[in-house]
């Protein structure tokens, strides 16, 4: 489902101050993506459907876990990893694919607000996670570079983790790891020799309950 076809289901998300338009949630006063998602807003011709809002962080998560909560229809932004994420089933919209010239525009556009509205937007970029390294763990241990070559953790599955160490109020993130190597031990045995996995799966056991 695309972006423009939330222009004919806006009364599923009414503004309670004015029920002729839908409600956006949309990034905090300040921030950059506030600015961003207001113009992507115009150019994507929704500005005429729904009012946009812009609470606090806290309440920015509020308001969509909340409609969550309730099993009430939310439109909004939010982003990823995060626990918000992985606690409830989100539908990410489809949009313009991203490309670099339509991005200038909207960048164009937050700092003279005389080029709104765009013609056009397009959606963020998505940014691939970087293995990354202190430079001399290649003399130290060797041994565990190719592991981090393979490392990926995914996104998913670090949304869910961070879900279950909110959920569980666990602030401890070696538990929080535990519980990720035992949920998604076909992704990170992959990472490994098999001596090694055998050598992890066994501290996993003997590690004991987490919450």
């Amino acid at each position: 489902m695309t972006v423009f076809v939330m222009k004919e289901h806006w009364e599923l998300f009414k503004d309670p101050e004015d029920r002729t338009k839908g409600l956006f949630v949309n990034c905090p006063i300040g921030w950059q993506c506030q600015m961003i998602n207001s113009i992507k807003l115009e150019a994507y011709g929704l500005t005429e459907y729904y009012n946009i809002i812009e609470p606090s962080a806290g309440a920015l998560e509020a308001a969509l876990a909340g409609a969550q909560k309730k099993h009430d229809p939310v439109f909004g932004y939010y982003w990823a990893p995060t626990a918000l994420m992985g606690m409830y089933d989100w539908y990410i919209l489809e949009e313009p694919e991203f490309a670099p010239e339509v991005w200038d525009k909207i960048q164009a556009a937050i700092e003279d607000e005389s080029l709104r509205p765009l013609d056009e937007a397009c959606a963020y970029e998505a940014v691939s996670p970087v293995n990354g390294i202190w430079s001399g763990l290649r003399d130290m241990a060797p041994d565990v570079i190719p592991v981090i070559a393979k490392m990926n953790i995914g996104l998913e599955s670090t949304n869910k983790a961070a879900a279950w160490a909110k959920e569980n109020e666990v602030e401890d993130w070696e538990k929080v790891g535990v519980w990720y190597l035992r949920e998604y031990e076909e992704r990170w045995k992959t990472w490994v020799t098999d001596d090694v996995y055998k050598k992890i799966k066994k501290a996993l056991d003997e590690y004991g309950p987490v919450p």
